[in-house]
């Protein structure tokens, strides 16, 4: 079993962005606010971290910058890992103006994460987060506790069923979302630590009698 402790990044500063006209990808270059700081900096002495010695994140800046908060504070070199990005509201990246992504929410919304059978969706499925997260977890399965610095509704997926096929099971620790109704991205506070034990779904290589 390893520990994995998935926090959200801290408070995110889109003015240096908006005001340059950024647009799809380029808003994801936005810093984090003075109270982004401090938030990650505060979670930094949380005595669950101490001593961990993997340190993950999203490419996304405020992912980044949490994590460099966190890897400077824990003295913990941190890895990039892509698939940590947050949920993609259209995977071909043409709704790039509020007045297109807003109704392809509120569709995800309406069909609770999951495209409507027999259709297609421009938007990624709470499956589809879970299989990148879960792949990623995956992979230093062999690891006792390991920090991911990731985005809401990424960590969210986690309270919903799981899809098939993945390669590893999760418990979430403290019931922490228990009874929250399906939303966009849940509760999750920025800096907030999600804890979550896992172990592998996949079968060790099979023993040969002698």
């Amino acid at each position: 079993m390893a520990i994995f402790y998935l926090i959200r990044h801290g408070e995110t500063d889109y003015e240096p962005v908006e005001s340059r006209g950024f647009i799809g990808h380029g808003r994801d270059l936005a810093p984090l606010t003075a109270l982004g700081v401090r938030q990650l900096e505060r979670t930094a002495r949380d005595p669950r971290l101490q001593g961990c010695g993997r340190l993950l994140c999203s490419p996304y800046t405020r992912a980044m910058q949490s994590a460099a908060i966190l890897s400077r504070r824990l003295d913990i070199p941190l890895t990039v890992e892509v698939e940590l990005h947050e949920w993609l509201h259209d995977t071909a990246f043409q709704a790039q103006t509020m007045d297109r992504i807003t109704p392809l929410c509120e569709d995800f919304l309406a069909c609770r994460g999951a495209w409507p059978h027999g259709e297609k969706r421009p938007w990624e499925q709470i499956a589809d987060l879970q299989r990148r997260l879960a792949g990623v977890m995956a992979r230093y399965q062999g690891e006792e506790r390991v920090i991911v610095v990731c985005h809401a509704m990424l960590i969210h997926s986690l309270a919903n069923p799981p899809a098939a096929g993945l390669p590893l099971r999760w418990e979430v620790a403290g019931g922490r979302f228990d009874g929250e109704p399906f939303s966009m991205a849940g509760d999750l506070r920025n800096g907030e630590i999600v804890e979550i034990y896992t172990e592998s779904t996949q079968e060790g290589p099979e023993e040969r009698p002698c």
